[in-house]
């Protein structure tokens, strides 16, 4: 019972550290978008699309899971959720920004599939 405990909490607390960080990342790239010069409705669309991507994950992660399972899922959508984060400095652009965010909701969507199943 003690192990099972230890592994439910271990992936709690990391899902609950990538949710702390991707709201900070929505402050973040509000301010930094008002730097580069973003219009507001360029900001509008960038945030559109990060939840338009978790609806689209919504609909296609449960193929990832039937395909990898629950760990591997888990660790391959975190991790390129790390990576694309990264790319929002390199590549100032609106577009580059709504694409990168779309790629992050929908492996929002998909990380949360596999913490509630």
């Amino acid at each position: 019972m003690r192990s099972l405990l230890l592994s439910v909490a271990a992936l709690i607390l990391s899902f609950s550290m990538l949710l702390a960080g991707n709201s900070l990342q929505f402050v973040v790239l509000a301010l930094r978008g008002s730097l580069e010069g973003f219009s507001v409705q360029a900001m509008g669309w960038i945030t559109a699309a990060y939840f338009g991507g978790f609806a689209v994950g919504s609909v296609f992660a449960v193929r990832l899971v039937g395909m990898a399972g629950h760990i591997r899922t888990f660790a391959a959508l975190a991790s390129i959720i790390s990576g694309v984060t990264l790319a929002h400095p390199l590549l100032p652009d609106p577009v580059a920004w709504a694409a990168i965010r779309f790629a992050t909701g929908f492996c929002f969507a998909g990380l949360y599939l596999v913490v509630e199943s």
